[in-house]
């Protein structure tokens, strides 16, 4: 295809975005204490940094208010431990990016939360702001599980957390479990599926452990204080964990979340979907205007933010070629995988034909399949999904 007429389609995708509402996500660097697995942009312990950061982020953003308001229908707000933040400091934030963002009413506004910082006023305050989804950092409702993991909460404070949040009025509810934990056999994860179906959320994340260099974990396993799961037991853990999810009337709409029909996390799914998001606060990632972007990582800069510029760090100029590959690793993530109809519309070519010799080898093994609407991965295409992408990408 010539450039001329990848940049007439690149053009036209940027066309569909222009109008449509953005994700905003917005970063709260701050936890009480580091989970032993974590190697997210968070600092422990560090109040004294919180206010000049919240103040930082209140001029960062200011600055997207120019001649026209930035339409917005989802508000993720992530961490680090955003439930850390004081309540009267996260309205704040709230109020700001009222001030300087359309925000519509019917907007998905998600808090992440850790259990052990829920209180009653909390939950009534977040309420108040419009904050109308919860996503509770659980991990495992097994204490000895809890601290191998590192996490400051037991079990009982978990179950209370979410039971508090439905009665106070949050009825978008999202649980996090992690499995393929350290020392955790197959009995066990079940036992935290079970536990949480029992609670009722309407979405659920299950993520396989993945250890990180630099983490607590990691130097424990170096040792050899901790052994990780093998990969097949890990398999079979998330597999079963699937099959009772889905028989609870949870579906599987992308390769770790799970929610009952009409309860997928509308904000994740715009980064699937190549939706516009702007991410706020120290570290977060951007796809706007046609440039994939991220914000400084050092606190200390990012708190002398003058309040005129952007505090972009990295900054790449999409094209064709990097939509049609972010489209591609982005759209097979999702259980409903690509639709081949509107692949040929923005791309002006047919995937099946661009990529026929790897589709037919992961269709005759059964890790893909097709119908004249969609392609996407089987269960265990989407374990090995890797495989693929380094062939077509």
């Amino acid at each position: 295809m010539k450039n001329n007429e990848k940049r007439r389609l690149f053009d036209a995708f940027l066309l569909t975005q222009k109008n449509k509402p953005k994700g905003l996500y917005v970063h709260f660097p701050f936890c009480s204490s580091k989970c032993y697995y974590c190697d997210f942009l968070s600092y422990q312990n560090q109040e004294k940094r919180m206010k000049p950061y919240l103040e930082a982020l209140k001029r960062e953003i200011v600055i997207y208010n120019t001649d026209e308001k930035i339409p917005v229908d989802t508000i993720y707000l992530g961490g680090g431990t955003p439930s850390y933040i004081p309540v009267e400091l996260m309205a704040e934030i709230m109020k700001s990016i009222k001030d300087n963002f359309e925000v519509s009413s019917e907007s998905e506004i998600t808090i992440e939360i850790n259990p052990e910082h829920l209180t009653d006023e909390a939950i009534n305050s977040y309420l108040s702001m419009g904050i109308n989804r919860a996503s509770v950092g659980v991990q495992s409702f097994n204490d000895r599980l809890l601290k191998v993991l590192g996490r400051s909460h037991d079990s009982e404070t978990a179950v209370s957390s979410i039971l508090n949040l439905r009665k106070f009025g949050f009825k978008n509810i999202s649980i996090d479990i992690i499995n393929a934990i350290p020392t955790q056999n197959i009995e066990e994860s079940l036992e935290d599926i079970k536990k949480a179906i029992e609670l009722s959320p309407k979405h659920l994340s299950l993520y396989s452990l993945i250890l990180e260099p630099n983490t607590h974990m990691s130097r424990l396993v170096n040792i050899g204080q901790l052994e990780l799961v093998d990969e097949e037991t890990d398999r079979e853990m998330f597999y079963a964990a699937s099959e009772l999810l889905s028989k609870s009337g949870y579906d599987k709409y992308e390769i770790s979340n799970f929610a009952r029909p009409g309860f997928e996390s509308i904000h994740n799914t715009k980064y699937w979907k190549l939706d516009e998001y702007i991410g706020l606060g120290l570290g977060s990632s951007s796809f706007y205007n046609s440039y994939r972007y991220s914000n400084i990582v050092n606190i200390n800069e990012y708190q002398k933010l003058s309040g005129t510029d952007k505090p972009i760090e990295e900054r790449e100029l999409m094209d064709y070629d990097s939509l049609k590959t972010d489209y591609i690793l982005m759209g097979l993530r999702l259980v409903e995988g690509i639709n081949l109809k509107e692949y040929i519309k923005i791309f002006g070519v047919d995937f099946y034909s661009e990529y026929k010799k790897y589709i037919d080898l992961f269709i005759r093994e059964g890790h893909m399949f097709m119908t004249d609407e969609r392609i996407a991965f089987t269960p265990s295409g989407m374990d090995i999904s890797n495989r693929f992408f380094v062939e077509i990408v």
